[in-house]
């Protein structure tokens, strides 16, 4: 049965989790205009993605390659501190601005704002893509940006996969919390910000990371899977059914 699998095209993947209320056609039409803003946009304006990212002062254990008979084991702490990063990312320069601020609100939202305005005195508009956080919305914020250069531009309601500052945290906790102890909170602390701050060592990767190749998401249940525990059916029970009506399109 695996080995028609394989032949028919499929793989053994897990599903990706996604919001019930993600709209497949709404995220379309944010590429779309995100395509055309890119085209559109003056030279010396510039484009962020912003999000914040709470990473858990705990070692997270990560998939390597093990010699047979060996389990290697990684220490773990029993605290439950967390750094809170507000950050924004340019991906065609692949610079971020982060800050280490004590919680995501109004205050912090505002200060990052400004710190994008510091660094681009000549931009005349700085575009900031952000999700649908209250504060991103909040009367405070909005009186903020329309006195300023920044221009938000919200994503679609339950759609982080197009925010692609995501693939920078992603990227981060893979070099700095996988497998790796840091003893004290200080320690932990001093290795994320010494990531951020050195952000350019991992230019390279980062620019592959950045490929605009958005995935577009849908609550939709596809028809086309068989999970593993129809591989082995029992005659008679429903997911025979559905395993066979499955191969029986693929093949046809």
């Amino acid at each position: 049965m695996m080995n028609l699998l394989h032949r028919m095209g499929f793989s053994n993947r897990k599903p990706k989790s996604v919001e019930n209320k993600a709209d497949a056609e709404a995220q379309e039409s944010f590429v779309k205009d995100y395509r055309a803003l890119k085209q559109r946009k003056k030279a010396g304006d510039t484009l962020y993605f912003m999000d914040g990212v709470h990473p858990q002062h705990n070692s997270t254990p990560a998939y390597g390659w093990i010699k047979k008979g060996q389990a290697p084991t990684v220490l773990s702490n029993t605290g439950r501190q967390r750094l809170i990063l507000n950050g924004a990312v340019n991906i065609e320069t692949v610079q971020a601005v982060v800050r280490d601020d004590e919680t995501l609100n109004v205050d912090s939202t505002v200060a990052l704002l400004k710190t994008l305005e510091h660094k681009y005195p000549l931009a005349r508009r700085i575009y900031v893509i952000v999700d649908n956080a209250r504060y991103y919305r909040s009367r405070i914020v909005k009186q903020y940006v329309k006195g300023s250069r920044i221009r938000l531009i919200f994503l679609p309601p339950d759609a982080p996969n197009l925010n692609l500052i995501e693939r920078l945290w992603k990227y981060f906790r893979k070099v700095v919390l996988y497998n790796r102890y840091y003893p004290t909170f200080a320690e932990f602390r001093k290795a994320c910000l010494e990531f951020f701050a050195n952000l350019r060592n991992h230019r390279a990767a980062l620019r592959t990371l950045f490929a605009e190749n958005f995935q577009i998401l849908s609550a939709a249940q596809p028809d086309n899977f068989i999970w593993n525990e129809y591989i082995y059916p029992i005659s008679g029970r429903p997911e025979t059914r559905r395993a066979m009506e499955v191969l029986s399109k693929g093949l046809s």
